[in-house]
């Protein structure tokens, strides 16, 4: 009988307490039970708390930890549930000594600056993917107002002014370097109703082209999105530029100026800023 066929026969139905489980969920719990039972065979110990203890020591990683945890737990308390009530609550007196470890959190970029972006785009072997963060920064459009853009709402006048619909269905406008645009419609020459297309002319999916954006900025050390580019835009307007909140509201198609200072004016201005020595 070969080892597989060993481990097979010795790892009982694999079950759990909870009985909503997600497709996703029930898939990683139970490789994760099978996981701790091939470990005490390849330990040959028995199953239990302290075998249970030694597995998930074995684990460093947080987010890893933690789920084998409550997949274990999930798992033994349904495969003792006919045992005696005393059992049972040792079982959970156990999870319970045993804390979820502390997942630290990605720090967050809050934006890019304008060389950030350009080294960003550098790292992109897309040309499309280039110009679509181009787009995103200079319009500081969201990712669904920029991927809804059609070609009818564009026109040419030494820049390119582009009409969008915004949230709540209110329409601004909002501009395109022309060089970029050139850019865009002799890469996206094969679109024929939005101004970004797939190769077979649909839209693309905001999710995949964020995922993207996410990966090229995990190359550089930055927790970023495809939001961090209209953040960029809005810094961009208030260091650079020098737009006061008003103007920076309009620009972004924010509904109150009130969301512009929460998000982009901080902190109290020095007393010399106020005139004062």
């Amino acid at each position: 009988m070969s080892k597989t066929e060993i481990v097979k026969k010795r790892i009982p139905a694999i079950r759990f307490r909870s009985g909503k489980l997600s497709k996703n969920t029930l898939e990683a719990y139970t490789q994760a039970a099978k996981g701790f039972y091939l470990y005490c065979q390849e330990q040959g110990i028995e199953p239990g708390t302290e075998s249970a203890r030694a597995w998930l020591n074995t684990f460093e990683n947080a987010k890893t930890f933690n789920l084998r945890r409550i997949a274990l737990k999930e798992h033994l308390l349904k495969l003792y549930e006919d045992e005696p009530a005393d059992r049972q609550l040792e079982l959970i007196r156990f999870f319970e000594s045993i804390r979820a470890k502390q997942v630290k959190k990605a720090v967050t970029t809050d934006y890019l600056t304008f060389e950030q972006i350009e080294t960003l785009v550098k790292t992109c072997k897309s040309k499309e993917m280039q110009l679509v963060i181009w787009s995103l920064f200079w319009s500081g459009a969201r990712i669904t107002e920029l991927l809804n853009i059609k070609l009818n709402d564009c026109r040419v006048n030494g820049t390119v002014i582009i009409r969008i619909v915004g949230k709540g269905s209110k329409e601004r406008e909002v501009y395109l370097p022309h060089h970029l645009f050139k850019k865009i419609r002799a890469t996206f020459a094969h679109c024929k109703v939005y101004l970004f297309e797939t190769k077979n002319n649909t839209q693309f999916n905001k999710n995949n082209i964020s995922e993207y954006i996410r990966r090229a900025g995990k190359r550089l050390d930055l927790t970023i999105s495809a939001h961090t580019l209209r953040h960029s835009k809005a810094m961009y307007l208030k260091d650079v530029q020098h737009l006061s909140p008003d103007e920076i509201a309009k620009a972004l198609g924010h509904s109150s100026v009130v969301t512009t200072l929460d998000h982009y004016f901080h902190g109290t201005p020095s007393a010399e800023k106020q005139g004062i020595k």
